[in-house]
């Protein structure tokens, strides 16, 4: 068994024993057992690989909407205020966008119940990810195994080979974009769990925007590039043995007293700071990488999110 193999049946063992819904896993290693004993003909793949696409889609599907189905419900029935007004611009917010829905549950029940939230978005996640895997590594298989034994069926009409008919399904499916919706919707959550945490008597807005209207104006980018230059050229003038020994720390960023300000540097510990640094002949870069209390690493030094 591959070690792939093996993952994929730890992750069915451990989904058998909690007590939350089961959700379907594709049995990767049974089925790759009859690919490569030669059981399977073309067209039972293709049927075989369709059911098993089809029940994956669906407890997909199922998952994210019981999630969803929790999340609308706590916000209307969600009692703190009495006002019929702002009742109506909420409920305009929510049936709006995705996003708005999330960010205002988000603000209503605080963090404990976000990050139960935030569990279940990454469990959906994780199954999700490995049924896209499976799907996508049986027809590779298939197509492999027809090739190395040069059996190939010829009772369709356009031969043997499974991945030009299969993968243009499995990329166009739910699985495939659920998993950037879920990364989106858990994405979200962290920030605004964070915008909470750092501006407490704020209202977040859901939308992300990489930069302000004031980055575009023409002396930030008069700044921004007189900055640029000053590196380089100081960069430019140390002596290569001491470049192999320099670090930049977090990269070429913005400095106290604004250290969040990146419209004239980028923000510490990000790429584009990193990016700076290399491109001016900086080969080494240091990263802070931290733990959240949701359990994923986030390149940061700060320790309360």
């Amino acid at each position: 068994m591959g070690k792939f193999g093996r993952h994929i049946q730890h992750c069915i063992d451990s989904a058998a024993t909690t007590n939350e819904d089961k959700p379907y896993i594709v049995p990767y290693q049974s089925h790759s057992s009859q690919i490569r004993s030669g059981d399977l003909t073309r067209t039972s793949f293709l049927s075989l690989w369709n059911e098993l696409h089809s029940f994956a889609s669906s407890s997909y599907t199922q998952s994210f909407r019981s999630i969803w189905t929790d999340i609308v419900n706590d916000i209307y029935h969600h009692d703190d205020n009495d006002d019929d007004d702002d009742d109506d611009r909420i409920d305009e917010k929510v049936a709006s966008h995705p996003s708005n829905a999330l960010a205002i549950f988000v603000q209503r029940h605080g963090e404990e119940r976000s990050n139960e939230v935030l569990r279940r978005l990454r469990l959906v996640h994780k199954y999700v990810s490995l049924n896209f895997d499976s799907l996508r590594k049986l027809i590779r298989k298939f197509d492999k195994d027809q090739k190395k034994t040069n059996n190939n069926s010829t009772d369709d009409n356009d031969g043997g080979v499974v991945s030009t008919k299969l993968l243009p399904i499995l990329f166009a499916s739910t699985l495939a974009s659920g998993k950037q919706i879920l990364e989106s919707n858990m994405k979200l959550i962290r920030r605004v769990l964070h915008s909470l945490h750092t501006h407490p008597n704020s209202t977040p807005s859901p939308s992300i925007s990489p930069l302000d209207n004031q980055s575009y104006t023409p002396s930030v980018v008069r700044l921004r590039a007189e900055e640029i230059s000053w590196f380089r050229s100081s960069v430019s003038r140390l002596p290569d043995a001491s470049l192999a020994n320099i670090v930049a720390h977090r990269g070429f960023h913005a400095c106290p007293p604004d250290p969040d300000d990146g419209s004239v540097r980028p923000v510490e510990n990000t790429l584009s700071s990193f990016e700076y640094a290399w491109t001016a002949g900086i080969q080494l870069c240091e990263c802070d990488v931290g733990l959240t209390k949701v359990r994923d690493l986030e390149p940061t030094h700060l320790t309360h999110l």
